[in-house]
């Protein structure tokens, strides 16, 4: 059976790992839910929450990066009363957040909360439902780094561009 966008799907859990638990889907292939996706709570060990074999649903959805498909899908997601809302990129966040203020959002690939989520006065938290993962890498301090490393970078296999 092919996966396709739209499907809600039941998967397996076949691993558990520290950062997360990998789930088999009926058309063969295999996905990591990573630690931040498990629960709308604090998650330190994943085998508190779920055990190999345990059945996990999921609703697949693409909004192509089109901010109307993701407000048509978050509102899906709300009335359907979802556990928790995964928002990749910052269409996507933007929309979850307006959307609800009770479902949990996890957010991955924003490199400004602040600005995505409308904060002025910004303290590294949001404060309310949604959390996640940024996409600014801190490259000053990686460049630091690089200096600072007792092998050169060319000859450690590494380019600075």
């Amino acid at each position: 059976m092919q996966v396709e966008v739209g499907a809600v799907v039941e998967g397996t859990v076949t691993g558990i790992t520290k950062f997360g638990a990998f789930v088999s889907l009926p058309d063969g292939k295999s996905g990591l839910v990573h630690i931040s996706e498990i629960a709308n709570t604090y998650v330190s060990d994943v085998n508190e929450f779920l055990k190999l074999g345990d059945k996990v649903t999921f609703d697949l959805q693409n909004a192509s990066g089109e901010g109307t498909n993701c407000t048509t899908i978050v509102s899906k997601f709300v009335s359907d009363k979802v556990d928790l809302i995964m928002a990749n990129a910052t269409d996507a966040l933007a929309a979850a957040s307006q959307a609800t203020e009770t479902i949990p959002v996890v957010a991955t690939s924003i490199t400004d909360y602040a600005t995505a989520l409308g904060i002025t006065d910004w303290t590294g938290t949001t404060g309310f439902n949604v959390t996640g993962t940024s996409d600014l890498a801190p490259l000053e301090e990686q460049a630091q780094i690089i200096k600072r490393s007792r092998h050169s970078p060319l000859r450690s296999g590494c380019s600075v561009i």
